[in-house]
């Protein structure tokens, strides 16, 4: 378990990450509570992987690569933020973007379809913000969510503002065995729903 000064420090020096927050964007609401999600459980056990799974102009990956810097200052076995976008021109200005916030050390970029890349490692938070169609969400559950801790999270954005996201989402919990998942959904503006491994 990490002090208090991990939690109380979270948002100092982070102008990137206070401005991206603040910017009205259709994820800009959902990126402080996703931001406070990994600081909490990362204050108390280890965090290994954050992946996202589409970046677009990297308004989700200044939140999620600022809590992975943010733990990584604050303990010896680091985290690793990954990025799955299958345009790899919009990899320049993300990096740029995360250069605002740290060390690109923890960074990785993949370039590729996110249902099709491989993966290997354990995952504590999965971002999904793709084609936000059913077929794709469904492929990107299927693929992804062996690799999902348990206690750990998968995020779909876009759960009300593109039906096929939530679709996919409920149909594959409803195929999980037993009482392996909880769901909850944020149903403002765009949506996002949570999808947690018990």
């Amino acid at each position: 378990m990490m002090d208090m000064e991990f939690l109380t420090t979270a948002h100092d020096d982070n102008d990137e990450l206070t401005s991206t927050c603040m910017r009205f964007t259709d994820i800009s609401y959902a990126l402080p509570l996703m931001f406070v999600d990994i600081l909490m459980k990362a204050y108390n056990e280890p965090i290994d992987n954050v992946v996202e799974l589409g970046t677009r102009q990297g308004e989700s990956s200044v939140a999620l690569y600022s809590a992975v810097c943010h733990i990584n200052r604050h303990r010896e076995e680091k985290a690793t933020f990954t990025s799955v976008e299958i345009d790899k021109e919009q990899f320049p200005s993300v990096r740029e973007r995360l250069k605002k916030v740290g060390d690109l050390a923890y960074w990785k970029a993949i370039v590729g379809d996110s249902a099709k890349v491989t993966w290997t490692e354990p995952i504590d938070f999965l971002l999904i913000d793709t084609s936000h169609t059913e077929a794709q969400t469904s492929l990107e559950l299927l693929k992804w969510s062996p690799y999902i801790k348990t206690q750990g999270t998968i995020w779909l954005h876009d759960t009300r503002s593109s039906s096929g996201v939530r679709r996919a989402a409920l149909k594959w919990l409803d195929d999980q065995p037993g009482d392996t998942w909880e769901w909850f959904e944020l149903p403002t503006y765009a949506g996002l729903g949570w999808l947690r491994r018990i």
